[in-house]
Formats: structure tokens, sequence, C-alpha cells
């Protein structure tokens, strides 16, 4: 039976991270609705996406230190960086492609191929891809990991994920069922990868997913290939996370015996 006061941790993490999206919501609004300048959005786009992750590390600093957790860790430029940035963003472009291949299969169009990368989104896409990421992996998961809950944690991660995004409705975007189970989807999809290989991965493949699908031809109208390939790739990943996990506890309870 979970003791009250853990019941509460868990209330409380929830809460913490949509705090954190309030404030990412309201960094994106601050200069989209009221900067007309395409370069001055631009900058404080990118000021944004260096400013707004590294407040909620320190407030991230605070928070886990206060309920005894490590929080996510800052960045180190190293080689082990470097690959797992690209671990992610090869994730992505297969997320991508395979997308891309299926379409080509529909609608016998090569341009399903190619993706045009826009500018504009290559600096507003910082801020989206590194905040969300270090909302609902590096939080949210995060807490449900050193919990011993990681399985659950990645569900409460991914529909909150899904459900955060109603808020674009505000915005004039039409939302649907199937929208909203793309992104959950999407939200597994990251999580998994955040397990596998952490948080540097999940917020490389977000990226690389978000600057890239901008710009597919793809049948907006169409969401289930993209469906089907995030679960395709859900699978594959809950996989090795799931033989990974028996392999690490195989070892430990050797090292015990022992």
């Amino acid at each position: 039976m979970i003791k009250t006061n853990e019941v509460f941790k868990y209330i409380g993490v929830i809460g913490v991270s949509l705090f954190y999206m309030i404030l990412l919501i309201f960094a994106q609004l601050s200069f989209q609705t009221t900067v007309e300048n395409e370069y001055a959005k631009l900058m404080i786009a990118l000021g944004m996406g260096i400013f707004y992750p590294l407040l909620i590390y320190f407030l991230n600093q605070i928070y886990f230190k206060h309920i005894n957790l490590n929080p996510p860790k800052l960045l180190k430029f190293n080689l082990s960086l470097i690959k797992n940035i690209m671990i992610g963003v090869l994730i992505g472009l297969l997320a991508l492609y395979l997308s891309g291949l299926i379409f080509y299969f529909q609608t016998k169009d090569v341009a399903n191929f190619f993706f045009k990368v826009i500018f504009d989104l290559v600096i507003f896409n910082i801020l989206t891809a590194i905040g969300e990421e270090i909302i609902f992996r590096g939080t949210l998961l995060n807490f449900f990991v050193q919990k011993h809950n990681r399985y659950t944690g990645l569900i409460i991660s991914s529909l909150l994920f899904a459900a955060i995004h109603l808020l674009n409705m505000l915005m004039g975007q039409e939302i649907s069922l199937s929208f909203l189970l793309t992104l959950t989807l999407a939200g597994l999809f990251l999580g998994l990868i955040y397990l596998n290989f952490g948080l540097v991965s999940a917020i490389a493949a977000h990226y690389t997913w978000n600057l890239l699908h901008a710009g597919a031809n793809f049948d907006e109208q169409n969401d289930h290939t993209v469906q089907i390939v995030l679960t395709l790739l859900c699978i594959g990943l809950f996989y090795r996370n799931w033989k990974n996990s028996n392999v690490k506890k195989m070892s430990a309870d050797n090292n015990v015996k022992k």
C-alpha cells in the first residue's frame, strides 16, 4: 500500500510538470502574438530556447532535492552527447522515412521521400522540443523511473503529452480523436527513446520529427500510417528496454548471491 506521503509526491510531480508546461506556453506566446518583426521573433525564440531549459533545470534541482530524487543532468559537451544526439536524429529519421515509404506505396508519389526544411522552424522548434522533453520525460517520466514505476510513468506522461495539445484549439487548430491517438503514440515513442537512450536522444528525435514533418508531402488527413509506424517502433523500443531491464536485474541478483 502506498503511503499518503508518497501519494502526494505522485500528485506533486504531475502538478510541477503542468506548471512547467504553463511556463512553456507563456514563453511561446509571449513573442509569437506580440512581436511582428520576423527577425526579432527568431532571436527571441532562440533566446527562449536557451533560457527556458536552464530555468527548468535550476527549478528541478530544487524540486528533486526536496523529494530526495535525482534531477535531469545538465548536458556536458563530450562524445557521449554527440552519440546520443545522433541516435535520436537517426530514430526520428527512421520514423519519418518509414511513414514516407508507406505513403509512397499508397500514392506512388516519390515526393513522400523528400522533406523541405523551413528555416524558421530550425529555431522555433528548439524551444518546443527541448521544453516538452524536459517536462514530460526529464521531469515526469524521470520521477516514475526512480520510483520503479517506469511503465506507469510512460503511460501517464504520454497521456498528458497528448492532453496538453488540446490547448492548440485556442490557436484555431482542429483536434480529432485520431490526432490525440497519434500524439499519445508519439509520447510513448519519445518516452521509450528516453528509457533506452536518455533525454538527449529523446530531444533530438522530437526536434528532427517536428522540423522535417512540417515540410513533408504527407497527406495530413491520413493519420493511420503514422500511427502504424509509431506503434511498430514503440513495440521494438519497448522490447529492447524490457530485455535490458531483465538483463540488469539478473546481473544484480547474481551479484547478491555471490
